[in-house]
């Protein structure tokens, strides 16, 4: 479980610091290799939470950690902030 969270946090941050660049360019939607990598990488990070919750449904809570909460202005959030 434990790798899978590391692997869903430093993805949200490299999320986030994505989409902060992608927001910068000029040519939003010129489908740069930026931005095809940044939607596959919201692809996998969407699927590997939801892989994370399949193989341990004990774990409810947000991938950030216990009381945090995933941004409102970030990319993607995780199932559990979503669902508030």
């Amino acid at each position: 479980m434990n790798q899978l969270l590391t692997r869903l946090r430093n993805g949200e941050t490299w999320l986030r610091d994505t989409n902060e660049r992608l927001l910068a360019m000029e040519c939003i939607g010129c489908g740069t290799e930026l931005e095809v990598a940044f939607l596959d990488a919201i692809d996998l990070w969407d699927n590997l939470d939801m892989a994370l919750r399949n193989i341990y449904p004990e774990f409810t809570g947000c991938v950030l950690g216990e009381g945090q909460e995933c941004a409102g202005s970030a990319p993607i959030r995780c199932r559990s902030c979503g669902k508030a």
